[in-house]
């Protein structure tokens, strides 16, 4: 497990410039500006849980990298856990996430499939995703959610919000913007 120790780092809490195999690794509670948990990754992450992260720029930042298997859960960070993310997600679980934009993503390339993104909230747009381009096949996409933050403001894109590219075999249910 590679738990954070409550102080901030300036990017990369938990692992900083990573290009091999990472499997079956515990990121908890990491926090820094960018990346609190993964900061400018290309390697390949397998069966790993990245959970409970707090920062600016999202839980993973800056990276290429390929996942499988691998469960992002309740990180909390101004952009999206997935930050200036290019790479692909395979059968993996996005859930409990909250940002101001992206909820999960923040303008990055994505390609996702056989994934489920629920729970997921963003304070104004892009429950799921916020400006980003990618390819979803075969994903769950429901209950994520983007708020109100005053009476002038209302959030857009409960599941997405200005996304480019193609969405085939999905289902996307009992996704809000209020």
């Amino acid at each position: 497990n590679i738990v954070g120790n409550g102080d901030v780092d300036i990017s990369g809490a938990g692992l900083h410039n990573c290009d091999g195999l990472v499997s079956h690794v515990i990121f908890r509670d990491n926090v820094a500006n960018n990346g609190a948990a993964i900061y400018f990754c290309d390697g390949i992450l397998v069966d790993c849980v990245i959970e409970d992260s707090h920062g600016q720029g999202g839980a993973i930042k800056s990276s290429s990298a390929h996942l499988e298997g691998c469960t992002i859960r309740n990180n909390v960070h101004q952009y999206g856990v997935f930050d200036a993310f290019t790479g692909t997600l395979h059968d993996c679980i996005v859930t409990g996430n909250r940002a101001d934009y992206g909820g999960a993503g923040w303008r990055g390339v994505l390609t996702a499939d056989d994934c489920t993104f629920n729970h997921n909230y963003a304070t104004f747009d892009g429950g799921v995703f916020f400006e980003t381009v990618g390819h979803l096949d075969n994903c769950i996409i429901q209950d994520n959610s983007s708020g109100r933050i005053n009476r002038d403001y209302a959030g857009r894109g409960g599941a997405l919000w200005k996304w480019q590219g193609h969405i085939k075999d999905c289902t996307i249910t009992r996704n809000t913007a209020v």
